[in-house]
């Protein structure tokens, strides 16, 4: 397919830059881009892949693992240090607004597994491995189904690989380190941040940890999310928590538990940045 390179199309000026600034780094979490029709949305987007540099792949990886960055958990792998690479154009994945679950997250070939096959090797990808290390672009988001919507924030904001949530006791057969570094980030309050301490949820259990500063909140309003355990640990500063009517003050060391249904809000009292910690069950963040 022709497609008009990016440089060429005029006027647009602030969405080409956001598209670049998405392009030049991912931790934006992606580009909404709203206007009438006919004003190069599409034409923007599609011509975006011409000025991507291309990438570096492990040879025969569904899911484009970075030669140079291992992921320990593709189910593909693991990937040996040294595995064969090969070098591809970057991608544009278009998803369809009728597009099912499975053909966006991928699906397990059942009789497969059930004659013995290994959970990885009867995975399918779908359309979010294809468009790793890529762009995947949805034209008229705002007509996608909400739960397609909701996978795709997922996806951005933990990171996580689907095959692994079809392992048994919702774990993989090997040991996964998460970096501090490397912590997903999730949106969160103002003032403040948020990180998973594992790169995708357990069956049974989530934890959390956040950093607030000095009067920050985690958002104007209380907020519920499901009907689970919840444990809150400060670990370091003085925080205010707000249990639907009753208000609690804890400091370092000090902990609390509620359900997650409760409508809570947490606020920074102290001076200095608060760190604390939610252990979360079963997930429902």
């Amino acid at each position: 397919m022709s497609r008009l390179p990016f440089p060429a199309v005029v006027g647009q000026d602030d969405a080409r830059l956001a598209l670049l600034l998405g392009a030049v780094d991912p931790g934006i979490g992606g580009v909404l881009l709203t206007g009438e029709k006919g004003t190069a949305k599409t034409t923007l987007v599609r011509g975006l892949t011409g000025v991507l540099p291309g990438v570096d792949v492990v040879a025969g990886c569904r899911f484009s693992c970075d030669p140079s960055d291992l992921d320990p958990g593709c189910p593909d792998g693991p990937h040996p240090p040294g595995s064969p690479a090969e070098h591809r154009p970057a991608r544009l994945v278009e998803l369809p607004l009728g597009a099912t679950d499975d053909r966006v997250t991928g699906s397990l070939d059942v009789p497969r597994v059930l004659a013995g096959a290994a959970t990885a090797d009867a995975f399918a990808p779908g359309l979010l491995a294809a468009a790793h290390r890529g762009v995947l672009y949805v034209d008229e988001i705002n007509l996608l189904d909400d739960h397609l919507t909701d996978i795709l924030l997922d996806a951005a904001a933990l990171g996580v690989n689907v095959a692994d949530l079809f392992e048994p006791n919702g774990s993989t057969s090997r040991p996964r380190v998460l970096r501090r570094e490397a912590r997903p980030a999730l949106g969160f309050g103002t003032l403040g941040r948020k990180y998973m301490l594992t790169p995708r949820p357990l069956e049974h259990l989530q934890v959390i940890v956040g950093e607030l500063n000095a009067g920050g909140s985690t958002g104007d309003e209380p907020y519920t999310h499901g009907d689970s355990e919840e444990l809150l640990v400060v670990l370091a500063g003085i925080v205010s928590l707000q249990l639907g009517t009753e208000m609690f003050e804890l400091a370092t060391g000090d902990s609390i538990d509620y359900r997650s249904s409760t409508p809570h809000r947490l606020t920074n009292i102290g001076g200095d940045v608060a760190e604390v910690m939610w252990i979360i069950s079963p997930p429902s963040y």
